[in-house]
């Protein structure tokens, strides 16, 4: 049976690191493999698709809000232009007072009879 070509391989004992086999046997090298953020192992020149596609809805969502931002300065900035000024009096209904009733008045007494 052939052993293996000397080299770094995952660690039996720690899976999430390497170690060093010399052909014969394990030695006491052992290391962190590195890694970087955003690359697939199986492709190590090759970036992962989902952080590319991450990026995009990033950034269009920060277009959006400058957008919005915008959109609400310039609304809230501009002021209408001024129209004639004129000024309106609202002068409610003119309301008369009622009259009081007046007292009936008496009946005035016939005039006097001449006598002879």
């Amino acid at each position: 049976m052939s052993s293996p070509m000397p080299g770094w391989y995952p660690d039996p004992e720690n899976p999430g690191r390497q170690r060093f086999w010399d052909g014969v046997k394990w030695t006491e090298a052992r290391a962190y493999p590195e890694t970087q953020v955003g690359v697939n192992p199986s492709a190590p020149n090759e970036r992962n698709k989902s952080d590319s596609s991450w990026a995009w809805v990033v950034a269009i969502a920060i277009i959006g809000v400058i957008l919005l931002i915008a959109a609400v300065v310039i609304s809230g900035g501009e002021k209408p232009a001024p129209g004639p000024t004129t000024t309106q009096t609202t002068a409610g209904p003119t309301v008369t007072p009622p009259t009081p009733p007046t007292p009936p008045t008496p009946p005035t007494p016939p005039p006097p009879t001449p006598t002879s």
